[in-house]
């Protein structure tokens, strides 16, 4: 995140007469490989706690699962693209698609929530949208296999969703709408993915509340249940039905299953190798439990009255279940505690309940944990389910997950996080209005602009950094001060450093340091040395370097136990002690000067530890960050048709990514070899025009609120 400034190659006057600027200087920030060459860390890696910002999530609804052979495939709702996002997960725990991958992207602006099921060859995904029921096939390697299949459309149709698969034929369950009620209504999906006609209807009857389908295959047909009121729409009961994959309905109108006092609804329900399990949230005591019960393959239901699997305190609700080896695992959200939190229990063959207290699942890093799903696989459950700061399943959260083996005990902590937030993404400044830009930060593509024009008095931005509490540091040259932004939004927040503050000039360069405090490069106009303020309130602290030969001081890179500093009158790197402030000069130098009349225009420390410098040539060097020594040039002059390198910094991906201020473009190299991999924002992408500095956007690990990311000194 070195932010540098065009005076090198052009000149601080000819820049402030032309662009009315002196400078379109740019700040740097803290990117470490954790390698020996490495020796300053920041205190947010040693452990120091940031404080939590709003969880941002992207998440919206619960999650499902299912379980392929191999691995799991976990698919929730999202708020990117508006569609279906999906995470492979393996038994170990691992998630091979970190943050998710694009399964269905809305055209319509929001897809509802998925279902997914495993047919023998691929997973069938299903969502209900704003104007239809559709799905589409995922192979078992993550590859979506399009084309989307149409199950329903127009007004005759409402969520939720039931679905399961037997080999080669699934079976989906939605609420139908009809002349004088609603039914339960099915549709049946060949393994290519056709919708096999005609509809069934197997509540039988159009009553005025049915909803809640969930379905299970027992290897020769298909039990569907569901929330029923026909013996009232405000104390529903539990009713199933049974149908063969020809579309035989072998229990016109439905069975009851539970009908009891109060509430039962929100059923779900699994084959166990002998009979089904069905299990449902019940409020026959005042409030929400978990009740059971089992059904025998010709629909006689085995406890009428109910098995009483969590009873406990406080809210049980929206249970899950799945089998293995006797016993039938059931999650639920619970309040007991207070908070929701995920609980479980086991249920044996005979309908005993192993925990008849249930366990704890969830690890309560959120402040709300809710909707669970659960899957068997491998002698490992997954449950996955929906973490943030409510309960609203509408406010976007995080999908995390925890395994339990077969014998009760539970893994992982902290959680399987499956999904990702705004972390990684691309900020640029924009030179034309005084703004920041934000690009997806896999793609390029232009996805916002993150704070507007002028925002807070921004006036020429410099140097764009984030700090320890996740907020965004921009070095506002025009009006000589810091300010600051919702690190996740993009509001303004305040002026962090006001103008004149220890004598400040006009800031040219940010970076946080290895103590969390801000060090600012005061360019022009103040005390021609690199400034430190107090990384939580912004008070001054005092100079921290200055002499040996500093001459306008800019670009700005801590590592190595070092700070280092581009000097622009001079057109020498120096080199300071990071933690004192001490000139350290390298070996044959005198004063601070570690690289002599290099001429640079960026600098920054990469992955590996070394000191990676642009010059005016328009090339980028390479030398070790300890001796000097110049170990190559790693991109040659004009790579890619760069011509106006401004900044420079190593992305999430460990490619190097170079804002080209004309051409008004973000260049990407390889991190290893330094090859041109090609624009990654192409020129005037979002209506980017002369962009100086760029730096990603860190992640929110929200299972411990700590922000992490190369701002932050974590590679």
């Amino acid at each position: 995140m070195q932010r540098h400034s065009r005076n090198g190659r052009h000149g601080a006057a000819l820049w402030a007469l032309a662009l009315g600027i002196l400078l379109a200087a740019c700040g740097s920030t803290l990117e470490e490989e954790p390698t020996a060459e490495v020796a300053a860390k920041s205190s947010l890696e040693a452990g120091w706690k940031a404080p939590c910002p709003p969880p941002l999530g992207t998440a919206v609804d619960g999650p499902s699962v299912a379980f392929d052979g191999r691995n799991h495939l976990v698919v929730w709702r999202d708020t990117r693209s508006g569609g279906i996002f999906g995470a492979r997960v393996k038994p170990d725990g691992t998630v091979l698609e970190p943050g998710g991958f694009l399964i269905h992207e809305s055209d319509k602006g929001k897809s509802g929530t998925p279902k997914v099921a495993f047919n023998g060859t691929h997973y069938v995904v299903v969502w209900d949208g704003i104007e239809e029921i559709a799905g589409i096939r995922v192979a078992r390697d993550g590859t979506v296999l399009p084309p989307k299949f149409f199950i329903t459309g127009g007004d005759e149709f409402n969520g939720p969703l039931g679905l399961a698969c037997a080999p080669g034929l699934c079976m989906v369950a939605y609420r139908g709408f009809g002349s004088a009620g609603t039914d339960i209504t099915l549709k049946r999906i060949a393994s290519d993915g056709t919708v096999l006609e005609p509809a069934l209807l197997v509540s039988g009857r159009e009553v005025d509340f049915v909803t809640d389908p969930a379905v299970a295959w027992d290897g020769k047909q298909f039990l569907v249940v569901w929330t029923d009121g026909r013996n009232g729409s405000e104390t529903p009961d539990i009713f199933g039905d049974r149908v063969l994959p020809d579309g035989t309905v072998l229990d016109p109108g439905g069975f009851p299953i539970a009908v009891e006092p109060g509430e039962q609804r929100h059923p779900d329900v699994v084959w166990s190798g002998r009979r089904f399990v069905v299990v449902w949230d019940d409020t026959r005591n005042g409030t929400h439990d978990i009740f059971g019960a089992r059904v025998n393959p010709k629909g006689r239901v085995e406890e009428p009255d109910g098995i009483p699997i969590s009873v406990g305190p406080g809210e049980q609700t929206f249970p899950q279940v799945a089998h293995h080896e006797g016993k039938s695992l059931v999650v639920w959200g619970d309040t007991r505690s207070g908070a929701s939190r995920i609980w479980g229990a086991r249920v044996k063959e005979d309908g005993s309940v192993v925990e008849s207290s249930g366990v704890r699942l969830s690890r309560g890093d959120f402040a709300e944990e809710f909707l669970p799903s659960v899957a068997v696989g491998s002698g490992r459950y997954l449950i996955p389910y929906a973490g943030g700061s409510t309960a609203d399943p509408e406010t976007p959260h995080d999908i995390l997950a925890v395994r339990m083996k077969t014998d009760g005990t539970v893994l992982d902590s902290p959680e399987i996080l499956l999904t990702a937030d705004l972390g990684g993404d691309l900020l640029v400044s924009n030179g034309i209005d005084a703004s920041v830009h934000r690009y997806d930060g896999t793609t390029g593509a232009f996805e916002e602009i993150f704070v507007a024009p002028h925002s807070g008095g921004l006036d020429n931005p410099q140097a764009l950094v984030f700090g320890p509490d996740g907020n965004l540091y921009i070095a506002s040259f025009g009006s000589r001060n810091v300010l600051r932004y919702d690190g996740r939004t993009g509001a303004f927040l305040d002026v962090f450093v006001p103008p004149g503050s220890g004598g400040l000039g006009a800031p040219g360069e940010l970076a946080f340091g290895p103590d969390d405090n801000l060090y600012v490069s005061d360019s022009f106009f103040g005390t021609n040395s690199v400034l430190r303020y107090d990384g939580k309130t912004g008070a001054f602290l005092g100079v921290f370097a200055s002499g040996g030969g500093l001459s306008v001081p800019q670009r700005l890179a801590f590592g190595s136990g070092f700070l280092f500093v581009q000097s622009v009158l001079s057109r020498d790197v120096l080199r300071y002690d990071g933690k004192t402030g001490a000139p350290r000069p390298a070996p044959g130098q005198s004063g601070a000067i570690f690289i002599p009349g290099v001429d640079a225009i960026a600098l920054t420390i990469g992955r590996d530890g070394r000191l990676y410098v642009t010059t005016r040539a328009d090339e980028v060097r390479r030398y070790n960050a300890r001796t000097g020594a110049f170990l190559g040039v790693f991109v040659p002059a004009g790579s890619g048709g760069l011509s106006d390198g401004n900044d420079m910094e190593f992305g999430p991906d460990g490619n190097l990514y170079i804002p080209d201020f004309l051409p008004s473009s973000v260049l990407r190299y390889d991190g290893r070899t330094g090859a041109f991999l090609g624009p990654f924002v192409p020129p005037g992408s979002g209506g980017l025009s002369f962009p100086v500095t760029l730096t990603f956007m860190p992640t929110f690990d929200p299972r411990s609120c700590r922000a992490t990311g190369h701002d932050l000194g974590e590679p």
